[in-house]
Order: structure tokens, then C-alpha cells, then sequence
């Protein structure tokens, strides 16, 4: 990042940074080496025939907390060394999905699937209470 800022300084350019994150075109190529070994605290989505997909799962906590961190402590570090505001804008999730499924059929997202709609969620969008 440093390198990337001092770079766009030089050549009078600014920034719009792409975070992948979670996923990359539906998949987890930019995922680090250390979640991707461990399934098991990072699950990945599981089609309906409940084979492992190279695609991390949105229904994990782990998951969820281990994107905000990392994105969290990028913002952080941009801001130390961007005082100039090199970079001006950054796209948040490029192209998020699933590639092998629609959706994560794992029993943990399958319960959530089965759930009735978040009452916040439901007040939001006019729903009756209760939906599913």
C-alpha cells in the first residue's frame, strides 16, 4: 500500500483501491493462506449436494470478523500514511457471490435460510411479522 500511494504521488495520479476481501468474483483467490486452511473456523459454502465450494461462506461470524478486520486496519494504515488524500475512493466487495451454487447450503446458512426474516429487516422492507 505504502509502495502504491508513493508511486500515485509521484505521477500527480489518485487512488480508487478495490478490497476483495471475502470474495473475487465469487470466489477466494485473495483470501490469506491461514483462513483458507481452516475450514473449520472459516467455513467455506457448501452446494446443495453438500460438497465444499472454493467460496467463503456469508453466514460465519468468523468470516464476517475476519473481513472487518482486515478492512479496518487497511483504513487505519491509509490514513497514516495518506494525509495528502492520494487515494479517494475505495470499492467495497468487488463482485461478491457464489460461483458452484446460488446460495451457501451449509446446515448453518441452511438455518438461517429456514428462519423467519429479522424483525428489523421485516419493519424495514413493510413485512408482515413473523415472515419467512
Amino acid at each position: 500500500m505504502d509502495l502504491l500511494v508513493t508511486q500515485a504521488r509521484e505521477h500527480k495520479f489518485r487512488l480508487v483501491l478495490l478490497w476483495f476481501g471475502t470474495w473475487k468474483n465469487g470466489q477466494n483467490h485473495y483470501v490469506p493462506e491461514w483462513i483458507k486452511s481452516d475450514p473449520k473456523t472459516y467455513p467455506r459454502e457448501e452446494n446443495a449436494y453438500g460438497k465444499l465450494l472454493d467460496v467463503m461462506s456469508p453466514n460465519s461470524p468468523a468470516n464476517l470478523d475476519a473481513d472487518k478486520t482486515a478492512f479496518a486496519a487497511l483504513l487505519r494504515h491509509v490514513k497514516t500514511i495518506d494525509a495528502a488524500h492520494t487515494v479517494i475512493m475505495i470499492q467495497v466487495e468487488n463482485e461478491s457471490g457464489s460461483v458452484g451454487s446460488i446460495r451457501d447450503f451449509s446446515p448453518a446458512a441452511q438455518k438461517q435460510f429456514d428462519a423467519a426474516v429479522p424483525a428489523e429487516f421485516a419493519r424495514a422492507m413493510r413485512l408482515p411479522t413473523g415472515a419467512t
